[in-house]
């Protein structure tokens, strides 16, 4: 089974220390945790069989980066063109899509396996931001796919593209809505887990 990595940024744009998330952290800082984490990381999984970094970051070992230059200098507008764009290089059959700010669970691959009979697996959200764990909101409440991580059968994005998605906040409910009427199903397990770690975040509220 293959699995591909896609990982849109656009912590090394020119713009990028004056583009803020919650808590208004600069996405600048992100370099430091695709360098340092999330690329180490993922590199280090046996189950990822491609890592893809997508936007405007940098060239290294180990990984395919494509650059995509941000437009309208806009997180959710640019993050369309980049998921499609790295949608569109990978080659597995899984296309985990994740965001710049996110980390797998050291469990994360091994567990999706388990739920792979599902054409979309939709990964709960958690922090450590504030200490203790704790549950963010990832759309399962809300039978919505979560936007900042989730694991895509190939064939779903082929009938579904990011590039059919309104250009809106809420882009991911509207995915969701798209792909359960192309017949596909989504699964929102608790032991797929992905890490919101954006030091200085306030992802909670």
């Amino acid at each position: 089974m293959s699995i591909s990595l896609v990982v849109t940024t656009c912590c090394l744009a020119d713009h990028a220390a004056t583009v803020f998330s919650s808590g208004r952290q600069p996405h600048d800082f992100r370099a430091y945790l695709l360098r340092c984490h999330l690329i180490p990381q993922a590199l280090a999984n046996p189950d990822i069989t491609e890592v893809i970094i997508v936007g405007e970051f940098e060239s290294g070992a180990g990984y395919r980066y494509v650059e995509v230059p941000s437009v309208e200098k806009n997180s959710i507008h640019d993050s369309l063109r980049k998921r499609q764009a790295g949608c569109d290089t990978a080659t597995g059959r899984w296309i985990i899509v994740q965001n710049d700010d996110h980390l797998l669970d050291p469990t994360f691959t091994r567990s999706f396996y388990k739920h792979a009979y599902a054409d979309v697996v939709s990964p709960a959200r958690w922090t450590r931001l504030r200490g203790a764990p704790e549950h963010l909101n990832d759309g399962s409440g809300q039978k919505y796919i979560n936007g900042h991580t989730a694991v895509y059968n190939r064939e779903v994005l082929l009938r579904c593209p990011w590039s059919a998605l309104p250009k809106i906040f809420s882009y991911d409910v509207v995915h969701s809505q798209m792909i359960r009427e192309a017949g596909f199903d989504i699964l929102w397990p608790d032991d797929v887990i992905t890490w919101d770690c954006e030091l200085g975040a306030t992802p909670w509220k």
